[in-house]
């Protein structure tokens, strides 16, 4: 059973008393705030450019398939030049 009360041992309490010494640090605090905003927005970016590689990958399926450039534009959310773009390296 997971309780917030350290174990009886030496290791669990010397380990209790630091994590509660680094609670109550403040630069620590604010030091592993900034790193999990870092984080998160590290995780943003990642998922926005996954999903603009995806919208990729469908506007070039979708030129395959002679679908217009306005359609691919409007269904992708591509601007319309990018489309233009991939179109011109699928006919390369």
């Amino acid at each position: 059973m997971s309780t917030n009360k350290p174990g009886e041992d030496e290791f669990s309490r010397k380990l209790s008393e630091l994590v509660e010494k680094l609670k109550d640090n403040e630069k620590f605090r604010s030091e592993y705030a900034a790193m999990n905003l870092h984080d998160r927005d590290i995780i943003r970016q990642a998922k926005k450019e996954a999903s603009l590689d995806k919208a990729i990958e469908d506007a070039k399926n979708l030129l395959k398939e002679n679908i217009s450039v306005e359609i691919i534009a409007k269904c992708t959310g591509l601007e319309i030049e990018k489309v233009l773009e991939l179109q011109k390296e699928i006919v390369q």
